[in-house]
């Protein structure tokens, strides 16, 4: 992965944080996308002590962006990179647990595009600076909530079913013409502000930390063949799957 072009999303807290770090002690190349300015730019200068890091910010709120932003995006790229190994599809929406009856119809519309749409349009965009490379790795980050408890979850839950299939489409269909690796990887319950919002009891420190599931995540980029994880959904196995609603 040393020298490699990754694109992370929803980089600048929680898990897409953990991930930046684990990257970039790989020695990748790291774009990172998030809506959070300010949090991005605490992002780089807590990276910058690592050796050969020279990360690129790029600010964009995917629930608003419009097809033309995502072009851009990729010309960007093979501007100064010249080149995409992978992307990690972990930017999410998630506005707290509600009845379909009460959501908010922007709610919805906003989460279907950053959790689903968003992922699709940067895939498209990207999809031959990835091809050309013939290597690397697209990564959809997912959950239960599609599967299991579903309820109160919204859109949410809509977006996370509809990624998978995204997911399982692009694999098949690039299976034959690139050795990209397309896989979902679910990192179960880990110690972030996302689960406060579903579990608002959880005692802190419980569960496994975003930098031992971040490890897990790229290892699985890195010494996973094609066969092992091309179009499945790969489950942590280190992690939580079962909690008491609080």
């Amino acid at each position: 992965m040393k020298n490699e072009t990754l694109l992370i999303t929803g980089a600048a807290t929680g898990f897409g944080k953990a991930l930046c770090f684990r990257l970039a002690k790989q020695g990748g190349n790291l774009i990172l996308l998030d809506k959070d300015k300010r949090a991005l730019q605490a992002l780089y200068d807590e990276l910058d002590p690592i050796e050969n890091c020279f990360p690129v910010l790029y600010p964009m709120n995917l629930a608003g962006a419009q097809i033309e932003d995502y072009q851009s995006l990729s010309e960007v790229i093979k501007k100064e990179f010249g080149e995409l190994h992978s992307i990690i599809h972990n930017a999410a929406q998630f506005d707290g647990l509600s009845p379909l009856s009460h959501t908010k119809v922007f709610n919805w519309f906003e989460t279907i595009q950053t959790n689903l749409s968003a992922p699709y349009l940067l895939s498209q965009a990207c999809l031959e600076l990835l091809v050309e490379n013939n290597k690397g790795n697209i990564v959809y980050i997912t959950d239960d909530f599609s599967n299991s408890t579903p309820a109160y979850r919204g859109a949410y839950a809509v977006s996370k079913a509809g990624l998978d299939t995204l997911m399982k489409i692009t694999a098949e269909e690039i299976e034959e013409t690139s050795n990209i690796k397309v896989f979902s990887f679910n990192p179960g319950f880990m110690e972030t502000a996302f689960l406060a919002k579903i579990y608002p009891g959880h005692e802190p420190g419980t569960l496994v930390s975003t930098e031992t599931i971040a490890d897990e995540c790229v290892n699985l980029m890195l010494e996973k063949t094609k066969q092992e994880i091309h179009g499945k959904v790969i489950k942590s196995e280190l992690a939580c799957f079962e909690m008491n609603p609080a």
